[in-house]
Protein backbone atom coordinates (compact mmCIF):
# COMPACT_ATOMS: atom_id res chain seq x y z
CA UNK A 1 0.00 0.00 0.00
CA UNK A 2 2.72 1.89 -0.02
CA UNK A 3 2.43 5.40 -1.48
CA UNK A 4 -1.69 5.27 -0.43
CA UNK A 5 -2.04 8.74 1.07
CA UNK A 6 -5.40 7.86 3.21
CA UNK A 7 -6.62 10.64 5.14
CA UNK A 8 -9.16 9.42 8.14
CA UNK A 9 -12.09 11.56 9.67
CA UNK A 10 -12.22 9.89 13.05
CA UNK A 11 -14.64 10.73 15.85
CA UNK A 12 -17.59 9.22 18.26
CA UNK A 13 -21.22 10.01 16.55
CA UNK A 14 -22.44 13.23 16.39
CA UNK A 15 -19.58 15.05 16.66
CA UNK A 16 -19.39 16.88 13.70
CA UNK A 17 -17.71 14.60 11.81
CA UNK A 18 -19.71 14.70 8.81
CA UNK A 19 -19.27 18.43 8.44
CA UNK A 20 -15.60 18.21 8.69
CA UNK A 21 -16.05 15.91 5.70
CA UNK A 22 -18.21 17.75 3.68
CA UNK A 23 -15.53 21.20 4.34
CA UNK A 24 -12.58 19.53 3.14
CA UNK A 25 -14.78 17.55 0.43
CA UNK A 26 -15.63 20.80 -0.86
CA UNK A 27 -11.93 21.88 -0.71
CA UNK A 28 -10.87 18.82 -2.66
CA UNK A 29 -10.44 15.34 -0.72
CA UNK A 30 -12.01 12.78 -2.85
CA UNK A 31 -14.37 11.01 0.02
CA UNK A 32 -15.78 8.83 -1.98
CA UNK A 33 -17.64 7.30 -4.83
CA UNK A 34 -20.75 6.80 -3.37
CA UNK A 35 -22.14 8.36 -0.52
CA UNK A 36 -24.27 7.45 1.93
CA UNK A 37 -27.56 9.66 0.45
CA UNK A 38 -29.37 12.05 2.50
CA UNK A 39 -32.34 11.76 4.85
CA UNK A 40 -35.04 13.90 6.74
CA UNK A 41 -32.97 14.00 9.65
CA UNK A 42 -29.75 15.01 7.53
CA UNK A 43 -30.56 16.22 4.32
CA UNK A 44 -27.37 16.44 3.63
CA UNK A 45 -25.54 13.24 3.96
CA UNK A 46 -22.86 11.76 6.28
CA UNK A 47 -20.63 12.48 3.31
CA UNK A 48 -19.35 8.72 4.04
CA UNK A 49 -18.22 6.29 1.56
CA UNK A 50 -20.86 3.59 1.59
CA UNK A 51 -18.49 0.81 0.97
CA UNK A 52 -16.51 1.91 4.29
CA UNK A 53 -19.85 1.69 5.74
CA UNK A 54 -20.76 -1.53 4.65
CA UNK A 55 -17.22 -2.57 5.28
CA UNK A 56 -17.72 -1.64 9.11
CA UNK A 57 -20.93 -3.04 9.27
CA UNK A 58 -19.80 -6.09 8.57
CA UNK A 59 -17.12 -6.53 10.76
CA UNK A 60 -19.40 -5.42 13.85
CA UNK A 61 -22.05 -8.40 12.69
CA UNK A 62 -19.01 -10.88 12.61
CA UNK A 63 -18.38 -9.85 16.28
CA UNK A 64 -22.17 -9.84 17.50
CA UNK A 65 -22.23 -6.17 17.88
CA UNK A 66 -23.81 -3.07 15.66
CA UNK A 67 -22.76 0.43 16.19
CA UNK A 68 -23.91 0.90 19.04
CA UNK A 69 -20.85 -1.60 20.45
CA UNK A 70 -20.20 -0.93 24.21
CA UNK A 71 -17.56 -3.18 24.87
CA UNK A 72 -14.28 -4.26 23.55
CA UNK A 73 -14.48 -6.38 20.12
CA UNK A 74 -12.37 -9.64 19.74
CA UNK A 75 -9.81 -9.53 17.40
CA UNK A 76 -10.75 -9.55 13.89
CA UNK A 77 -10.71 -12.48 12.02
CA UNK A 78 -7.28 -13.02 9.26
CA UNK A 79 -9.68 -13.34 6.30
CA UNK A 80 -12.08 -10.40 7.74
CA UNK A 81 -8.89 -8.19 8.34
CA UNK A 82 -7.74 -8.47 4.56
CA UNK A 83 -10.75 -6.46 3.44
CA UNK A 84 -9.61 -3.59 4.90
CA UNK A 85 -6.39 -3.63 2.60
CA UNK A 86 -8.40 -4.50 -0.15
CA UNK A 87 -10.85 -1.33 0.57
CA UNK A 88 -8.09 0.95 0.49
CA UNK A 89 -6.25 -0.26 -2.79
CA UNK A 90 -10.22 -0.18 -4.29
CA UNK A 91 -10.29 3.66 -3.27
CA UNK A 92 -6.27 4.32 -4.41
CA UNK A 93 -8.08 2.72 -7.65
CA UNK A 94 -10.53 5.41 -7.86
CA UNK A 95 -8.80 8.67 -6.73
CA UNK A 96 -7.37 10.55 -9.28
CA UNK A 97 -5.55 12.80 -6.51
CA UNK A 98 -1.95 11.47 -4.23
CA UNK A 99 -4.84 10.88 -1.39
CA UNK A 100 -8.40 10.54 -0.69
CA UNK A 101 -10.40 10.97 2.57
CA UNK A 102 -12.12 8.00 4.62
CA UNK A 103 -14.82 8.85 7.22
CA UNK A 104 -17.24 6.77 9.14
CA UNK A 105 -17.74 7.01 13.15
CA UNK A 106 -17.08 3.11 13.49
CA UNK A 107 -13.73 3.74 12.05
CA UNK A 108 -12.99 4.15 15.66
CA UNK A 109 -13.74 0.75 16.57
CA UNK A 110 -11.17 0.00 14.07
CA UNK A 111 -7.92 2.35 14.46
CA UNK A 112 -5.74 -0.86 14.87
CA UNK A 113 -6.70 -2.58 11.48
CA UNK A 114 -6.54 0.24 9.53
CA UNK A 115 -3.31 1.46 10.92
CA UNK A 116 -1.70 -1.73 10.26
CA UNK A 117 -3.46 -1.42 6.46
CA UNK A 118 -2.22 2.00 5.48
CA UNK A 119 1.10 1.95 7.65
CA UNK A 120 2.92 5.25 7.43
CA UNK A 121 1.02 6.53 4.56
CA UNK A 122 -2.05 7.28 6.90
CA UNK A 123 -3.00 10.47 8.06
CA UNK A 124 -5.79 10.90 10.64
CA UNK A 125 -8.25 14.01 11.70
CA UNK A 126 -9.34 13.52 14.97
CA UNK A 127 -12.86 15.12 16.40
CA UNK A 128 -13.28 14.73 20.24
CA UNK A 129 -16.83 16.05 21.82
CA UNK A 130 -17.78 16.07 25.52
CA UNK A 131 -19.55 13.10 26.08
CA UNK A 132 -22.91 15.33 27.05
CA UNK A 133 -22.96 17.41 23.59
CA UNK A 134 -22.76 13.69 22.11
CA UNK A 135 -25.71 12.46 24.39
CA UNK A 136 -27.74 14.80 23.97
CA UNK A 137 -27.60 14.77 20.11
CA UNK A 138 -28.57 10.67 20.08
CA UNK A 139 -31.15 11.71 22.50
CA UNK A 140 -32.83 13.81 20.19
CA UNK A 141 -32.58 12.05 16.61
CA UNK A 142 -33.36 8.69 17.99
CA UNK A 143 -36.96 10.46 20.08
CA UNK A 144 -37.58 12.22 17.05
CA UNK A 145 -37.47 8.58 15.26
CA UNK A 146 -39.41 7.43 18.05
CA UNK A 147 -42.07 10.05 18.36
CA UNK A 148 -42.93 9.48 14.19
CA UNK A 149 -42.40 5.44 14.40
CA UNK A 150 -40.31 5.74 11.82
CA UNK A 151 -36.90 3.70 12.50
CA UNK A 152 -37.16 0.08 13.58
CA UNK A 153 -37.91 0.53 17.88
CA UNK A 154 -35.52 -1.59 19.22
CA UNK A 155 -32.66 0.08 18.02
CA UNK A 156 -34.39 4.22 18.58
CA UNK A 157 -35.55 2.97 21.75
CA UNK A 158 -32.23 0.99 22.83
CA UNK A 159 -31.06 4.46 24.19
CA UNK A 160 -33.92 4.64 27.12
CA UNK A 161 -34.43 0.46 27.30
CA UNK A 162 -30.02 0.83 28.49
CA UNK A 163 -29.85 4.11 30.15
CA UNK A 164 -26.31 3.49 29.72
CA UNK A 165 -25.73 2.50 26.71
CA UNK A 166 -24.93 6.31 25.49
CA UNK A 167 -22.31 6.47 27.83
CA UNK A 168 -20.79 3.07 27.90
CA UNK A 169 -20.20 3.44 23.81
CA UNK A 170 -18.65 7.01 24.40
CA UNK A 171 -16.27 5.22 26.90
CA UNK A 172 -15.61 2.50 24.32
CA UNK A 173 -15.26 4.58 21.18
CA UNK A 174 -13.29 7.15 22.65
CA UNK A 175 -11.03 4.64 25.03
CA UNK A 176 -10.18 3.68 21.39
CA UNK A 177 -9.59 6.66 20.10
CA UNK A 178 -7.03 7.73 23.05
CA UNK A 179 -5.08 4.35 22.95
CA UNK A 180 -5.00 5.37 19.12
CA UNK A 181 -3.66 9.20 20.32
CA UNK A 182 -1.01 7.90 22.42
CA UNK A 183 0.65 5.57 20.12
CA UNK A 184 0.01 7.33 16.86
CA UNK A 185 3.24 9.68 15.58
CA UNK A 186 2.17 13.28 16.08
CA UNK A 187 2.91 13.50 11.86
CA UNK A 188 0.01 11.16 11.20
CA UNK A 189 -2.47 13.20 13.34
CA UNK A 190 -4.20 16.03 13.86
CA UNK A 191 -6.72 16.23 17.17
CA UNK A 192 -9.29 18.66 17.15
CA UNK A 193 -12.37 19.39 19.81
CA UNK A 194 -15.81 19.57 18.23
CA UNK A 195 -16.07 23.25 19.72
CA UNK A 196 -13.02 24.12 17.70
CA UNK A 197 -14.69 22.60 14.49
CA UNK A 198 -17.26 24.93 14.80
CA UNK A 199 -15.46 28.00 16.12
CA UNK A 200 -14.72 29.14 12.46
CA UNK A 201 -11.07 27.67 11.79
CA UNK A 202 -9.91 27.60 8.19
CA UNK A 203 -10.01 23.75 8.10
CA UNK A 204 -8.19 23.13 5.12
CA UNK A 205 -5.33 25.21 5.67
CA UNK A 206 -4.74 23.32 8.92
CA UNK A 207 -5.03 19.88 7.15
CA UNK A 208 -2.84 21.18 4.75
CA UNK A 209 0.09 22.78 6.93
CA UNK A 210 0.07 19.28 9.28
CA UNK A 211 -0.33 16.49 6.06
CA UNK A 212 1.65 18.40 3.65
CA UNK A 213 -2.12 18.36 1.19
CA UNK A 214 -3.29 21.01 -1.63
CA UNK A 215 -6.78 21.59 -0.19
CA UNK A 216 -8.27 24.59 -1.55
CA UNK A 217 -8.02 26.68 1.47
CA UNK A 218 -10.29 29.68 -0.09
CA UNK A 219 -13.37 27.66 -0.15
CA UNK A 220 -16.20 29.80 1.83
CA UNK A 221 -17.49 27.53 5.20
CA UNK A 222 -20.89 26.44 5.96
CA UNK A 223 -20.28 27.18 9.43
CA UNK A 224 -22.79 29.45 10.93
CA UNK A 225 -22.10 30.22 14.74
CA UNK A 226 -26.11 29.25 14.96
CA UNK A 227 -24.44 25.42 15.03
CA UNK A 228 -22.84 25.73 18.00
CA UNK A 229 -25.31 23.39 20.65
CA UNK A 230 -23.29 23.75 23.91
CA UNK A 231 -26.56 24.20 25.83
CA UNK A 232 -26.76 20.69 27.76
CA UNK A 233 -29.54 20.04 29.26
CA UNK A 234 -29.79 19.04 33.35
CA UNK A 235 -31.67 15.70 32.50
CA UNK A 236 -28.22 14.71 30.55
CA UNK A 237 -26.70 14.15 33.08
CA UNK A 238 -28.84 13.29 36.04
CA UNK A 239 -29.65 9.91 34.33
CA UNK A 240 -26.42 8.89 34.94
CA UNK A 241 -24.36 7.33 38.20
CA UNK A 242 -21.53 9.73 39.08
CA UNK A 243 -19.10 6.62 38.94
CA UNK A 244 -19.70 6.43 35.16
CA UNK A 245 -19.52 10.42 34.75
CA UNK A 246 -15.97 10.44 36.62
CA UNK A 247 -15.20 7.30 34.13
CA UNK A 248 -16.21 9.97 31.38
CA UNK A 249 -14.73 12.88 32.49
CA UNK A 250 -10.95 11.17 33.12
CA UNK A 251 -11.17 10.01 29.29
CA UNK A 252 -12.52 13.19 28.46
CA UNK A 253 -9.50 14.98 30.40
CA UNK A 254 -6.58 12.72 29.12
CA UNK A 255 -8.49 13.30 25.18
CA UNK A 256 -7.96 16.81 25.82
CA UNK A 257 -4.13 16.65 26.38
CA UNK A 258 -4.36 15.30 22.66
CA UNK A 259 -6.05 18.24 21.10
CA UNK A 260 -3.86 20.49 18.80
CA UNK A 261 -6.95 22.56 18.55
CA UNK A 262 -9.42 23.39 21.19
CA UNK A 263 -11.56 26.56 22.32
CA UNK A 264 -11.03 28.80 25.32
CA UNK A 265 -14.00 26.57 26.98
CA UNK A 266 -14.92 23.24 26.49
CA UNK A 267 -16.87 23.02 29.58
CA UNK A 268 -20.73 21.75 28.68
CA UNK A 269 -23.40 25.14 29.86
CA UNK A 270 -25.81 23.04 31.92
CA UNK A 271 -29.40 24.36 31.71
CA UNK A 272 -32.50 23.48 32.95
CA UNK A 273 -34.69 21.14 31.13
CA UNK A 274 -37.43 22.93 28.46
CA UNK A 275 -40.37 22.56 30.43
CA UNK A 276 -43.82 21.31 28.97
CA UNK A 277 -46.78 23.85 28.52
CA UNK A 278 -49.83 22.77 29.94
CA UNK A 279 -51.60 21.40 26.78
CA UNK A 280 -48.01 19.42 26.47
CA UNK A 281 -48.32 18.03 30.11
CA UNK A 282 -51.67 16.73 29.41
CA UNK A 283 -50.16 14.98 26.45
CA UNK A 284 -47.19 13.99 28.09
CA UNK A 285 -49.56 12.53 30.87
CA UNK A 286 -51.75 10.58 28.72
CA UNK A 287 -48.85 9.34 27.27
CA UNK A 288 -47.77 7.47 30.44
CA UNK A 289 -50.92 6.43 30.94
CA UNK A 290 -51.38 4.47 28.21
CA UNK A 291 -48.07 2.96 28.13
CA UNK A 292 -49.16 1.66 31.69
CA UNK A 293 -51.96 -0.62 30.30
CA UNK A 294 -49.85 -1.89 27.46
CA UNK A 295 -48.12 -5.76 28.10
CA UNK A 296 -44.35 -4.58 27.62
CA UNK A 297 -42.52 -6.99 24.82
CA UNK A 298 -40.23 -9.10 26.95
CA UNK A 299 -36.71 -10.45 24.79
CA UNK A 300 -36.66 -12.33 21.43
CA UNK A 301 -38.01 -15.49 22.96
CA UNK A 302 -36.64 -18.81 23.15
CA UNK A 303 -33.86 -19.89 20.59
CA UNK A 304 -36.06 -22.43 18.05
CA UNK A 305 -34.86 -26.05 17.92
CA UNK A 306 -36.64 -26.69 14.78
CA UNK A 307 -33.69 -26.38 11.74
CA UNK A 308 -35.78 -23.80 9.42
CA UNK A 309 -37.43 -21.74 12.37
CA UNK A 310 -33.30 -21.56 13.82
CA UNK A 311 -32.23 -20.29 10.74
CA UNK A 312 -34.79 -17.64 10.18
CA UNK A 313 -34.27 -16.94 13.59
CA UNK A 314 -31.00 -16.41 13.22
CA UNK A 315 -31.35 -14.26 10.11
CA UNK A 316 -33.92 -12.41 11.80
CA UNK A 317 -32.03 -11.24 15.06
CA UNK A 318 -28.27 -11.11 13.44
CA UNK A 319 -26.98 -9.85 17.33
CA UNK A 320 -28.06 -12.91 19.15
CA UNK A 321 -24.98 -15.23 20.01
CA UNK A 322 -25.10 -18.54 17.71
CA UNK A 323 -22.11 -20.56 16.28
CA UNK A 324 -22.31 -20.28 12.32
CA UNK A 325 -20.15 -23.74 12.65
CA UNK A 326 -23.11 -25.43 14.54
CA UNK A 327 -25.76 -24.00 11.96
CA UNK A 328 -23.65 -25.30 8.99
CA UNK A 329 -23.17 -28.59 10.36
CA UNK A 330 -26.80 -28.98 11.07
CA UNK A 331 -27.70 -28.06 7.87
CA UNK A 332 -24.92 -30.46 6.64
CA UNK A 333 -26.40 -33.48 8.62
CA UNK A 334 -30.24 -32.63 8.47
CA UNK A 335 -30.57 -31.11 4.65
CA UNK A 336 -27.71 -31.56 3.17
CA UNK A 337 -30.08 -32.00 0.08
CA UNK A 338 -31.95 -29.64 0.61
CA UNK A 339 -31.59 -26.31 -1.29
CA UNK A 340 -33.81 -24.28 0.57
CA UNK A 341 -32.03 -24.83 3.70
CA UNK A 342 -28.89 -23.80 2.04
CA UNK A 343 -30.53 -20.61 1.01
CA UNK A 344 -32.09 -19.96 4.62
CA UNK A 345 -28.30 -20.74 6.15
CA UNK A 346 -26.87 -18.54 3.45
CA UNK A 347 -29.13 -15.57 4.17
CA UNK A 348 -28.27 -15.75 7.93
CA UNK A 349 -24.66 -15.81 7.47
CA UNK A 350 -24.34 -12.60 5.51
CA UNK A 351 -27.17 -10.95 8.29
CA UNK A 352 -24.16 -11.66 10.40
CA UNK A 353 -20.90 -10.65 8.16
CA UNK A 354 -19.75 -13.78 7.10
CA UNK A 355 -20.08 -13.06 3.68
CA UNK A 356 -17.00 -15.92 3.00
CA UNK A 357 -19.14 -18.19 4.47
CA UNK A 358 -22.45 -17.07 2.88
CA UNK A 359 -20.97 -17.73 -0.38
CA UNK A 360 -20.29 -21.17 0.15
CA UNK A 361 -23.87 -22.05 1.03
CA UNK A 362 -25.36 -20.46 -1.83
CA UNK A 363 -22.72 -22.79 -4.26
CA UNK A 364 -24.34 -25.60 -2.18
CA UNK A 365 -27.90 -24.73 -3.62
CA UNK A 366 -26.26 -23.98 -7.17
CA UNK A 367 -24.84 -27.57 -6.64
CA UNK A 368 -28.02 -29.14 -5.61
CA UNK A 369 -29.74 -28.00 -9.02
CA UNK A 370 -31.22 -24.86 -7.87
CA UNK A 371 -30.54 -22.15 -9.80
CA UNK A 372 -33.11 -19.35 -9.33
CA UNK A 373 -31.57 -15.44 -10.51
CA UNK A 374 -31.85 -14.62 -6.94
CA UNK A 375 -29.18 -16.94 -6.10
CA UNK A 376 -26.74 -15.31 -8.50
CA UNK A 377 -27.60 -12.00 -7.07
CA UNK A 378 -27.07 -12.96 -3.29
CA UNK A 379 -23.53 -13.81 -4.82
CA UNK A 380 -23.57 -11.03 -6.26
CA UNK A 381 -23.85 -8.97 -2.79
CA UNK A 382 -21.16 -11.58 -1.28
CA UNK A 383 -18.18 -10.89 -3.93
CA UNK A 384 -19.26 -7.06 -3.44
CA UNK A 385 -18.84 -7.30 0.11
CA UNK A 386 -15.75 -8.93 -0.56
CA UNK A 387 -14.50 -5.75 -3.07
CA UNK A 388 -14.29 -8.47 -6.04
CA UNK A 389 -16.13 -5.94 -7.57
CA UNK A 390 -15.51 -7.91 -11.38
CA UNK A 391 -17.15 -10.78 -9.49
CA UNK A 392 -20.35 -9.12 -7.92
CA UNK A 393 -20.40 -7.23 -11.70
CA UNK A 394 -20.61 -10.79 -13.31
CA UNK A 395 -23.03 -12.47 -11.19
CA UNK A 396 -25.38 -9.20 -11.17
CA UNK A 397 -25.38 -9.73 -15.25
CA UNK A 398 -26.28 -13.17 -14.64
CA UNK A 399 -29.26 -12.17 -12.27
CA UNK A 400 -30.25 -9.46 -14.89
CA UNK A 401 -29.99 -11.96 -18.10
CA UNK A 402 -32.56 -14.35 -16.13
CA UNK A 403 -35.03 -11.86 -14.93
CA UNK A 404 -34.89 -8.54 -16.90
CA UNK A 405 -38.32 -7.83 -15.00
CA UNK A 406 -36.90 -7.67 -11.33
CA UNK A 407 -36.51 -4.22 -10.07
CA UNK A 408 -33.91 -5.35 -7.24
CA UNK A 409 -31.50 -6.84 -9.61
CA UNK A 410 -31.16 -3.40 -11.38
CA UNK A 411 -31.26 -1.41 -8.45
CA UNK A 412 -28.04 -3.68 -7.02
CA UNK A 413 -26.16 -3.24 -10.29
CA UNK A 414 -26.69 0.15 -10.42
CA UNK A 415 -25.28 0.81 -7.19
CA UNK A 416 -22.10 -1.31 -8.10
CA UNK A 417 -21.71 1.13 -10.95
CA UNK A 418 -21.76 3.95 -8.31
CA UNK A 419 -19.66 2.50 -6.39
CA UNK A 420 -16.96 2.26 -9.23
CA UNK A 421 -17.96 5.41 -10.04
CA UNK A 422 -19.77 4.61 -13.43
CA UNK A 423 -22.51 6.91 -12.67
CA UNK A 424 -23.62 7.66 -16.69
CA UNK A 425 -24.06 3.63 -16.71
CA UNK A 426 -25.68 2.99 -13.16
CA UNK A 427 -28.35 6.11 -14.56
CA UNK A 428 -28.36 4.38 -18.44
CA UNK A 429 -29.20 1.22 -16.63
CA UNK A 430 -32.09 2.47 -14.53
CA UNK A 431 -34.03 4.62 -17.44
CA UNK A 432 -33.70 1.60 -19.80
CA UNK A 433 -35.48 -0.63 -17.30
CA UNK A 434 -37.99 2.21 -16.54
CA UNK A 435 -38.77 2.63 -20.09
CA UNK A 436 -38.61 -1.18 -20.55
CA UNK A 437 -42.31 -0.98 -18.18
CA UNK A 438 -40.07 -1.99 -14.86
CA UNK A 439 -41.53 1.26 -12.62
CA UNK A 440 -41.43 0.15 -9.68
CA UNK A 441 -40.99 2.77 -6.76
CA UNK A 442 -37.66 1.46 -5.95
CA UNK A 443 -36.54 1.83 -9.67
CA UNK A 444 -37.40 5.69 -8.96
CA UNK A 445 -35.91 5.91 -6.04
CA UNK A 446 -32.45 4.20 -7.17
CA UNK A 447 -32.54 6.39 -10.01
CA UNK A 448 -33.30 9.80 -8.07
CA UNK A 449 -30.03 8.68 -5.79
CA UNK A 450 -28.20 8.50 -9.21
CA UNK A 451 -29.14 11.82 -10.48
CA UNK A 452 -28.33 13.04 -6.68
CA UNK A 453 -25.12 11.14 -6.38
CA UNK A 454 -24.20 12.87 -9.71
CA UNK A 455 -24.73 16.15 -8.40
CA UNK A 456 -28.17 16.30 -10.73
CA UNK A 457 -30.55 16.88 -7.30
CA UNK A 458 -33.57 19.28 -9.20
CA UNK A 459 -33.30 16.81 -12.00
CA UNK A 460 -33.85 13.95 -9.25
CA UNK A 461 -36.60 16.00 -7.57
CA UNK A 462 -38.26 16.63 -10.65
CA UNK A 463 -38.60 12.98 -11.34
CA UNK A 464 -39.87 12.24 -8.14
CA UNK A 465 -42.48 15.18 -8.43
CA UNK A 466 -43.62 13.41 -11.43
CA UNK A 467 -44.79 10.60 -9.73
CA UNK A 468 -48.50 10.92 -9.27
CA UNK A 469 -48.80 8.63 -6.65
CA UNK A 470 -45.95 8.21 -4.67
CA UNK A 471 -45.54 6.17 -1.68
CA UNK A 472 -43.76 6.73 1.39
CA UNK A 473 -40.52 5.98 0.12
CA UNK A 474 -40.85 8.08 -2.43
CA UNK A 475 -42.48 10.80 -0.43
CA UNK A 476 -39.44 11.04 2.01
CA UNK A 477 -36.99 11.36 -0.58
CA UNK A 478 -39.01 14.13 -2.36
CA UNK A 479 -38.71 16.09 1.04
CA UNK A 480 -34.98 15.14 1.78
CA UNK A 481 -33.46 16.54 -1.82
CA UNK A 482 -36.06 19.50 -1.37
CA UNK A 483 -34.37 20.20 2.09
CA UNK A 484 -31.00 19.82 0.04
CA UNK A 485 -31.92 22.55 -2.63
CA UNK A 486 -34.34 24.99 -0.38
CA UNK A 487 -33.81 24.27 3.20
CA UNK A 488 -37.03 26.45 4.49
CA UNK A 489 -39.81 25.16 1.84
CA UNK A 490 -38.32 21.35 2.37
CA UNK A 491 -38.82 22.08 6.45
CA UNK A 492 -42.43 23.26 5.51
CA UNK A 493 -43.13 20.44 3.34
CA UNK A 494 -41.76 17.94 6.02
CA UNK A 495 -43.46 19.34 9.35
CA UNK A 496 -46.73 19.41 7.62
CA UNK A 497 -45.96 15.49 6.74
CA UNK A 498 -44.84 14.46 10.28
CA UNK A 499 -47.81 16.66 11.87
CA UNK A 500 -50.29 14.59 9.79
CA UNK A 501 -48.01 11.59 10.29
CA UNK A 502 -48.53 11.66 13.99
CA UNK A 503 -51.74 11.67 14.15
CA UNK A 504 -51.95 8.44 12.72
CA UNK A 505 -53.48 5.95 15.29
CA UNK A 506 -51.06 3.05 14.12
CA UNK A 507 -47.91 5.73 14.85
CA UNK A 508 -49.43 6.83 17.86
CA UNK A 509 -49.93 3.09 19.35
CA UNK A 510 -46.40 2.00 18.29
CA UNK A 511 -45.37 4.90 20.24
CA UNK A 512 -47.12 4.24 23.13
CA UNK A 513 -45.77 0.40 22.53
CA UNK A 514 -42.12 1.69 22.80
CA UNK A 515 -42.36 3.59 25.53
CA UNK A 516 -44.09 0.44 27.62
CA UNK A 517 -40.98 -0.98 26.76
CA UNK A 518 -38.70 1.12 28.83
CA UNK A 519 -38.43 -0.24 32.30
CA UNK A 520 -36.67 2.51 34.01
CA UNK A 521 -39.14 5.12 35.18
CA UNK A 522 -37.20 7.74 35.15
CA UNK A 523 -36.28 7.05 31.83
CA UNK A 524 -39.62 6.39 30.67
CA UNK A 525 -40.39 9.57 31.43
CA UNK A 526 -37.04 11.19 30.06
CA UNK A 527 -38.52 9.58 26.46
CA UNK A 528 -41.95 10.34 27.51
CA UNK A 529 -41.51 14.06 28.04
CA UNK A 530 -39.34 14.11 24.34
CA UNK A 531 -42.08 12.62 22.06
CA UNK A 532 -44.43 15.22 23.15
CA UNK A 533 -41.92 18.09 22.66
CA UNK A 534 -40.78 16.29 19.32
CA UNK A 535 -44.70 16.45 18.19
CA UNK A 536 -45.12 19.83 18.88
Amino acid sequence: MAGTNSVFIVGFHRSATSLLSSILENSGLFVGAYLMPGALSNPLGHHEDMAVVNLHDGALLVNGVDWRCEGNIGPIEGWLSDFFTRYLYYRKKLSKEKYFGVKDPRACLFLEEWRKAAGSCGRYIVVVRHWSGNFQSLCRRHSGSISLSEGPSEIDGSFWFNPLLAADMWLTYNRNILEFLRSCPVNQRLTITHQAVLSGLNLPALVNDRFDLDLDESVPSPIKKSLVHDRIEQSVRERLPESKIAEMEEVWQALLQFADHRAPNEEPNWIPDVELKCDQLSVYEGLLSAAEKVEPTVGLGPIPEDLEALLDYARINPLVKLSVDELWQRVKLEATHHPEMWEKLATALKARGHVDKAENALNQVLLSGKTPPYIYMLLGTCREAEFDFEGAEHFYRIALSRNPANPVFHVRMAYLYLVLARYEEAEALLRKGIDSGNTKPLMFHALANVLDQQGKTEEALKLLEAQADRPELLEKQRMTLLMKIDYPAGQKLYKEWARQRTQRPEVRAQVVKTLATVPDLAARKDLARRIVLAWQ
